[in-house]
């Protein structure tokens, strides 16, 4: 099997995933995804495009880029890895590339399982720069969100009549607030985001105590807080900075389980009296104030929209 390497990296982006021919791969990943699909050019036995019926496209058809697998059987059907792309061009050029880089086998040798071929690993892209602009510009729909939202919020006050100057200062002073309750919400759903993903596919290890790292909090006073390590299922090296219940005294460890396709994400075992104290938090100081922050503005565009029709 000899390799005929590619002349560039190209970049084909879908609907819902994004490919990347990168080096002796091709890279799938989707924009909201934590994790990625590294697809080895040997797993690959064909790469074509084609118009596939559904909504969305003139005729009645849209056009997707398909990545066949090779198959070890005959009578197997193959894994396939669609690819839906708008732009026709970028999509034939794209599957030539690949298709002009893929192995070339002798026709007596045999095929391996494309699937066994591929790895899902999780993106290592997070607070790095990808394609030469930093990855924190994931804020920014959130701060256009923002923006857009306080601008619609005067929109009613300045169909108000003579209250709409009261409406837009009520909306205005209320709306700082808002963000703050926003920014709790967010550390809620964050929460609640890490405890279903590490309940479902969520691996527990043991960590070992390496050493205590001090700071210095916000009123002033010197912080301590312990630093563990472990390796993840790939063997690379990982640290978890905070507390749990141990399980062994010499050398201290904890268990702490984190997500393979996103192992930033990590969780320490507390006790039964801390895991309560938690549960009680969330319940009674998180959920409430998720509930307040989506109901506040509902509520103040119901009364500015009654006010401006009365």
């Amino acid at each position: 099997m000899a390799y005929r390497r590619p002349m560039t990296e190209l970049v084909l982006r879908g609907r819902l995933v994004t490919a990347r021919l990168q080096g002796d791969a091709v890279v799938l990943r989707r924009p909201w995804g934590r994790s990625e699909t590294h697809v080895p050019l040997a797993a690959i036995e064909a790469v074509r495009t084609r118009r596939r019926s559904g909504p969305g496209a003139s005729g009645g058809a849209k056009r997707v880029t398909e990545i066949v697998l090779a198959s070890a059987s005959a009578g197997s059907a193959p894994v396939v890895y669609t690819v839906g792309s708008p732009n026709a061009e970028a999509a034939r050029v794209f599957a030539s590339t690949v298709t002009a880089a893929l192995p070339v086998h002798d026709a007596a040798e045999p095929r391996a399982d494309g699937a066994e071929l591929v790895r899902t690993l999780p993106r290592e892209t997070a607070g790095k720069k990808e394609g030469g602009r930093p990855a924190r510009v994931r804020s920014r729909p959130l701060l256009s969100a923002g923006g857009a939202l306080f601008v619609l919020g005067l929109v009613p006050a300045a169909a108000a009549g003579r209250s709409g100057p009261a409406l837009a200062v009520v909306w205005a002073v209320g709306y700082a607030p808002f963000l703050v309750l926003c920014a709790v919400s967010r550390v809620v759903y964050r929460i609640t985001a890490d405890w279903w993903w590490l309940r479902r596919r969520g691996t527990t290890v043991l960590a070992t105590f390496q050493k205590k790292m001090y700071g210095t909090g916000s009123d002033g006073e010197t912080t301590v807080t312990d630093v563990y390590a472990y390796s993840d299922a790939l063997g690379r090296e990982r640290t978890y900075v905070g507390g749990g219940r141990p399980v062994t005294a010499e050398p201290r460890r904890i268990e702490v389980t984190y997500d393979p396709l996103d192992p930033d994400r990590a969780a320490a075992r507390n006790g039964p009296a801390v895991r309560a104290v938690q549960f009680l938090a969330y319940v009674v100081l998180g959920l409430p104030v998720v509930a307040l922050t989506a109901a506040g503005p509902v509520v103040y565009f119901w009364f500015a929209v009654s006010t401006a029709a009365g």
